[in-house]
């Protein structure tokens, strides 16, 4: 019966806020409005280590996070019911590299994605369209470490970036800047799945 309420009250003042939007008001920012209502904001916190777990948040609060997640600064987050370990870092205009370095599964493929600031998947790993792209820590190159078939140019590169302090990532004439703080995470095992 409770739920029931909870749904009912959460429909309807749905349905009172998205009836006051103007332009310039969202639907994301309705929900979380209804869901401060309902109590349900919380955001999850990273603790000093960087690290955040993920397996009790609503769609709501995963949002929240995903939009105040904090930059410069590699964040591990874990989800254990779905079995989902990620490892991203925000740059300062709101970029967003997801780097899989160390896999869960001995079978799986190291990669990254690269996401817009509006959640889109720029660049991955090993998508043959993109056309190259380049590795850059503290200014050195090491071209692209993802090479299929060889495991040299990661290894170097994995051992580099435990050390450098900034990562940059050139492709297609736009170079994306990310601090690497926090790289001590990098050697946490993550879910190596290339996202569809």
């Amino acid at each position: 019966m409770l739920t029931y309420f909870k749904t009912f009250t959460y429909i309807f003042l749905s349905f009172v806020m998205l009836s006051q939007l103007n332009a310039c008001q969202t639907l994301s920012k309705t929900k979380d409005k209804v869901g401060a209502l309902l109590g349900d904001t919380d955001i999850p916190e990273i603790d000093k280590k960087g690290m955040v777990d993920l397996s009790k948040v609503n769609a709501s609060q995963l949002e929240q996070f995903q939009q105040n997640m904090p930059k410069d600064q590699w964040i591990y987050s874990k989800d254990k019911k779905q079995d989902i370990y990620t490892l991203q870092n925000r740059s300062q205009n709101n970029f967003i590299l997801s780097l899989r370095l160390k896999c869960q599964l001995a079978n799986q493929q190291s990669g990254f994605t690269l996401y817009s600031p509006q959640n889109e998947r720029i660049l991955t790993a090993y998508d043959a369209k993109a056309g190259p792209f380049q590795f850059l820590l503290d200014d050195k190159n090491y071209g692209n470490p993802f090479n299929p078939y060889t495991n040299q140019p990661l290894n170097q590169f994995s051992k580099a970036l435990n050390q450098a302090k900034v990562i940059k990532l050139y492709h297609a004439g736009t170079l994306y800047t990310f601090r690497n703080h926090h790289a001590e995470l990098l050697s946490q095992p993550v879910s190596c799945h290339e996202p569809q």
